[in-house]
């Protein structure tokens, strides 16, 4: 059983600010994947090799459903941030550091979040530059670095900040 304090600290200004921002990306993503199923034809481009070539067709309906997933992750990340007290720390926490973890480990999930909704939303995009015949590939190359940076990006930070004696400021 997990024997960590359980306790949720008050969100920052800045905290707040980087929800509102996801808030309003899981907005934008949606309007983008709406307007961009109006505009496509019924098949279009749902997978792409390496080189940003499209190798795998389908329905349309797909760019709804990227986005559809994208907002189930996005509220059961937002669901699982009221609970710090359950995540797996890589140090011990204390009474004395638990405030200073759990606020970083809950602004960690913020910004994964932020993550996800970019890269379904870069994926939509794509999926719709290619069902109108536009060159996308020069784009498409850089989808797997991008996806690794936005993803990695916020672990870095976080591991960066991760310090014992950060913790006890």
């Amino acid at each position: 059983m997990n024997s960590q304090p359980k306790f949720c600290p008050k969100p920052t200004s800045g905290d707040i600010q980087i929800e509102w921002f996801g808030y309003l990306l899981l907005l934008a993503g949606w309007i983008f994947a709406l307007w961009a199923y109006v505009e496509s034809p019924e098949e279009i481009a749902v997978h792409f090799n390496v080189k940003g070539q499209p190798d795998g067709y389908g329905n349309k309906i797909t760019l709804m459903v990227l986005q559809l997933i994208g907002t189930m992750t996005f509220v059961g990340l937002t669901w699982l941030n009221k609970f710090p007290h359950i995540f797996n720390y890589p140090i011990k926490i204390t009474a004395e550091n638990r405030e200073f973890q759990y606020r970083l480990a809950m602004r960690l999930i913020r910004w994964l979040k932020i993550s996800i909704l970019l890269i379904f939303l870069f994926i939509t995009f794509a999926m719709y530059q290619s069902a109108r015949q536009e060159e996308a590939s020069g784009m498409l190359v850089w989808l797997m670095p991008a996806i690794l940076a936005v993803t990695f990006l916020p672990l870095i930070i976080y591991f960066l900040n991760l310090s014992p004696k950060k913790s006890q400021k």
